[in-house]
């Protein structure tokens, strides 16, 4: 989260939203700009995240400098605690799709007169003349117009001394035009804007996925703004009501809060007594009971009575919006071997560059013209072009996220998914995640002479119609029950009440009861689980005992993991008796009472120990420990901030998918290596054969294509265990490529 600095030491530590990333190289583009400010000590940018965190000394600089600077190349960014930070922001992949629609339709037109130049369709020189024309006319739209943001990016990142793909694109469609260009204008017909339509098209595709990708992250950022209302009922000192804007609300106001809404401040309450869901901000699966001078905080949904909350603290510095700037933060942290990778794309840069200008120094020493001095580098450029390295993770993930589409997993992040592959340490949530995240009767203690039937039928009478956790519950274990007639009464933080039959029908606390005079015994006041008390006016029916039972599967997925020689923990801010119960029975170690930053505490101590973590969440609580983990597992129906944290989200299942998971990424990460090694491997043997003149630059892009074609055999073979007919339900993968 954001920092702000000390006498001793000034440094602040800020995190920036930045808009309009497209890939590492933006990223590394942004980093090196803001690296190169004084007063910036660090700074690392995620385009995964679409943030920066920089560490900065106020003394030297001011935060706007260093969102002038990002603006400088072309992208937005601002601070993400401003007001505007979770405003909506314009969609890139709109512009992309209508630039390869124009790239795709007249790059189709382009290649069929390319096509009769190459197959010989004529040995007029004026016929095989007109056809190259026709060809680079209608290359035109694709490279002046789809081209554009290669060429702009290009630019930019080329005066801040980062240039990264855009620069290797942009070259490519140069050096296509230029020896085009000279070939038309000596009367020759050989031109190569087929190869810059390729580039240009290609490569729109692959950013089109992209930004719909990172869309859907920034939304879910933003979205978790939204659990907590944007306006508040503020009371005057006249106790008069009045509908305000969140923003400006001044700390000390005085709100309403009523049943069935978030809270959108952190504040304390000044009068009245309520159940409580804080379920998402602490994995509390029962609601809990809030009165006056307790705190409470933004996001937590009032179930029942009406509360009158203090503000301590409004939009910007909520613990909502801390957990926001941390998942941020924790996102755009970068691992060693990133940047290890972006500085060799950097480096492949100038390998292709040098590569070509040494292709034609040779032509040029064996005496060859002008033409094909430029013929020679084009076609070592070209085989030099990084097509297929570039295609080397993608496709690999492509069939990933495809064969996981099936079996209901999204694959989000592959860098983070095939790094974390074999975890040494598996961190699991309880609530939703290794439970089923609601509580349900597990067990019933009647009172003597009264039959386990009848006292559930009398609870889930006096429940009924209540959207309480525990009213469902209630609701739902009751054999049968009928609607009641008179109305239900709630007394807030202590239970329920409604006429009956027999009497006043209450179900609640025991210290509730016992102020109405009625008598429980002691031995029923003994309870390892939630317990609720049941009684007709002043007369003890009995105790309803209620738990958040384990997930199916859950067990046999622990000993998959315990098989595989992963460590299992427990990490959870339920309390200790839930938590310790659960934990017993898959006979795993277990923490509870966390919160979100004691998770994040926990993983990083596991890092320290140089341990890849792997964390299952599902709740809001989670976002800040999925993000810090290697590999962060959002399950199914998981909240907007899980889904944004997490690596991988299940659509379906829970604990149980983890196994399949682990498998898919294993082989992913082999299929990515076996790419790396082939793309390689054609470099270092294609590249030194076209600087000896071996390949035309037809040939080159043949040979360019071919070793792409190599790649999408190898990342298209089956994933084990994963065809096309899995139903998705099975519990693992079985074996490796």
């Amino acid at each position: 989260m954001n920092e702000t600095p000390s006498a001793a030491d000034p440094t602040r530590r800020d995190v920036l939203a930045i808009d309009g990333m497209f890939c590492a190289s933006c990223a590394a583009g942004v980093e090196a700009v803001l690296g190169r400010i004084p007063g910036i000590k660090r700074a690392a940018v995620s385009f995964a995240a679409d943030a920066a965190v920089i560490e900065w000394n106020p003394r030297e600089t001011r935060l706007s400098e260093a969102i002038e600077a990002i603006s400088g190349l072309g992208y937005h960014a601002r601070a993400v605690d401003d007001p505007s930070s979770d405003r909506a922001v314009a969609d890139p992949s709109k512009d992309l799709k209508i630039r390869l629609a124009v790239a795709i339709a007249f790059g189709m037109w382009s290649m069929l007169p390319a096509l009769g130049v190459y197959l010989g369709a004529s040995t007029s020189p004026s016929v095989l003349r007109g056809l190259a024309l026709a060809e680079v006319g209608l290359a035109i739209p694709v490279l002046a117009y789809s081209g554009w943001p290669f060429y702009r990016m290009a630019y930019l990142t080329a005066l801040a001394r980062v240039p990264g793909m855009d620069a290797l694109i942009s070259l490519g469609v140069v050096f296509s035009i230029v020896l085009s260009g000279a070939s038309l204008a000596t009367g020759g017909h050989r031109v190569y804007t087929e190869t810059a339509v390729a580039l240009v098209t290609l490569q729109l595709a692959a950013r089109l996925l992209d930004a719909r990708l990172r869309r859907r992250i920034g939304d879910a950022v933003r979205g978790l703004l939204t659990l907590a209302p944007s306006e508040v009922t503020i009371i005057d000192d006249a106790g008069l009501e009045e509908r305000r804007p969140l923003k400006g609300l001044p700390r000390g106001a005085h709100i309403l809060v009523r049943p069935g809404e978030r809270l959108a401040v952190d504040g304390v309450v000044h009068s009245g007594e309520a159940g409580v869901d804080r379920s998402l901000l602490t994995g509390e699966t029962i609601p809990a009971s809030v009165v006056p001078g307790q705190p409470i905080e933004a996001g937590t949904l009032v179930l029942d009575g009406a509360l009158i909350i203090e503000v301590i603290r409004g939009a910007g510095g909520r613990r909502i919006d801390a957990l926001v700037t941390q998942i941020r933060q924790l996102l755009a942290a970068k691992p060693a071997w990133q940047g290890l990778i972006e500085v060799f794309a950097r480096r492949y840069i100038a390998f292709a560059i040098a590569g070509s200008i040494i292709g034609g120094l040779v032509a040029f020493l064996a005496g060859a013209d002008g033409f094909s001095i430029g013929e020679r580098a084009l076609a070592v450029f070209v085989i030099a072009c990084p097509c297929a390295l570039s295609l080397a993770a993608p496709l690999p993930a492509l069939m990933a996220v495809g064969a996981g589409a099936k079996r209901g997993i999204q694959l989000r992040d592959l860098a983070t998914f095939t790094n974390a592959a074999r975890p040494d340490v598996v961190f699991l949530d309880k609530t939703g995640t290794l439970t089923r995240g609601y509580p349900a009767v597990v067990g019933t203690q009647p009172s003597v002479a009264v039959e386990a039937d009848y006292l559930l039928r009398t609870a889930a009478h006096a429940e009924w119609g209540s959207e309480h956790p525990i009213s469902r519950a209630l609701t739902t274990a009751a054999p049968s029950t009928s609607r009641p007639v008179q109305p239900q009464r709630i007394v807030p933080g202590c239970g329920v009440e409604r006429p009956g039959p027999a009497g006043l029908v209450r179900v609640g606390k025991s210290s509730w009861l016992a102020e109405l005079g009625v008598q429980i015994p002691t031995g029923d006041l003994a309870a390892p689980l939630t317990r609720v008390y049941v009684a007709i006016d002043e007369t003890y029916l009995g105790a309803i005992d209620l738990s958040d039972e384990l997930r199916p599967g859950a067990v046999q997925a622990v000993r998959e993991l315990k098989a595989q020689g992963v460590k299992l923990c427990v990490l959870s801010g339920d309390a200790q008796g839930p938590v310790t119960r659960i934990a017993a029975e898959l006979d795993i170690d277990a923490r509870y009472e966390l919160s979100p930053e004691d998770k994040v505490a926990v993983i990083q101590g596991a890092h320290q120990s140089n341990e890849v973590v792997a964390f299952v969440g599902d709740g809001l609580n989670d976002g800040p420990a999925l993000a810090a983990a290697d590999l962060g597992i959002a399950v199914a129906d998981a909240t907007d901030t899980a889904i944004t944290a997490a690596a991988v989200v299940l659509k379906t299942g829970g604990v149980e998918r983890v196994p399949t998971v682990l498998a898919m990424a294993d082989t992913v990460r082999r299929r990515i290596h076996q790419n790396l090694s082939l793309a390689i491997a054609y470099n270092l043997v294609a590249v030194p054969f076209a600087i000896g003149g071996a390949f035309k630059p037809v040939i080159a892009a043949i040979a360019m294509a071919l070793s792409s074609i190599a790649i999408l055999a190898n990342s298209a073979r089956p994933l084990p265990g994963m065809s096309s007919s899995d139903s998705g339900n099975e519990p693992h993968l079985a074996g490796n490529p």
